[in-house]
């Protein structure tokens, strides 16, 4: 953040401590409504907590201090953020001696009030925004010194703008590579990876073209709202009975879950594919239906 506020683009603030006191110290000097506050190194969501007071930001740090990541590592520092509002983006590229190619744009939808993802849809190059999340996307990556490789960066996208949440030197995750092709006439962000190694020739000619998308794609992230288990329902049928379904990852009869705060408690996923935007959001309210009132076991009724 420091980085890329120094190039004078738009950063969210933040502070890093091992010292809750200096953690609440910093937030009310900056008199922030809602802050984000998380574990320094993480991923998937995890002990990221919304919190609006001090009370609960001591809360949070007492889940986060001394506790394990996902990775099993004792989170030794915690970070706060403000809270920013906006829709959210992610953009994937490949880079090659400082030059930045965009290989994909999503707009991220999570669930309320957590990080849990609800769906992702590809955002086309006609979109509004589309390309001011380009510009900024790629100022960020240069100021961050990210000259070659695969990069993932997520955004807020509000009434000022872009702005950065995190980058990446990463491909994205939950990624299904021929599902991309299929959008993206055959070019995906693990191909483009590989050609710029292989071939940096080849990428630098790629470099010159515009992105070409075929097709709307949407991913749909499955979600419990309930303690049960996965039941006898036949969800791949189904699926496959939809007019977009393209592939899938489902879990089997029987399997434990909880409700969804988080991409830890990842259930399935399914990705969707079709020409036309409104029957992807038609089949999306299928599969949630499908879903509520079919796929899951309540055990705590």
């Amino acid at each position: 953040m420091e980085a890329v506020r120094k190039n004078k683009l738009v950063a969210i603030p933040q502070f890093q401590s091992a010292s809750l006191r200096k953690i609440i110290d910093w937030y009310l000097r900056k008199g922030y409504k809602k802050v984000v506050v998380k574990p320094l190194e993480s991923a998937g969501g995890d002990n990221v907590h919304f919190c609006t007071s001090i009370q609960e930001i001591k809360q949070a740090c007492q889940k986060i201090l001394h506790q394990k990541n996902v990775f099993g590592e004792l989170n030794k520092r915690i970070l706060i953020q403000q809270f920013i509002r906006g829709d959210e983006y992610a953009v994937n590229t490949v880079s090659l001696h400082g030059k930045h190619y965009v290989s994909d744009v999503w707009k991220v939808n999570k669930l309320a009030h957590t990080p849990a993802y609800d769906y992702c849809e590809i955002v086309p190059s006609t979109h509004p925004r589309y390309q001011r999340l380009i510009k900024y996307t790629e100022q960020v990556l240069s100021s961050l010194g990210i000259r070659h490789g695969a990069a993932h960066t997520e955004l807020r996208y509000n009434e000022n703008g872009p702005i950065l949440i995190e980058t990446a030197a990463r491909l994205m995750g939950a990624a299904q590579h021929s599902f991309e092709a299929e959008i993206y006439q055959g070019n995906t962000q693990v191909s483009l990876l590989v050609t710029s190694l292989l071939d940096p020739k080849g990428f630098q000619d790629i470099l010159k073209r515009k992105l070409a998308q075929k097709k709307f794609g949407m991913n749909i992230h499955l979600v419990s709202r309930v303690h049960g288990k996965v039941s006898d329902f036949d969800m791949a049928s189904f699926l496959k009975s939809l007019p977009s379904t393209h592939s899938f990852i489902l879990p089997p009869s029987g399997y434990p879950v909880a409700p969804s705060e988080n991409l830890i408690g990842f259930i399935g996923i399914v990705f969707l594919i079709n020409d036309d935007p409104a029957q992807l959001h038609r089949d999306k309210a299928a599969i949630r239906a499908a879903e509520r009132n079919y796929f899951y076991t309540n055990l705590k009724k």
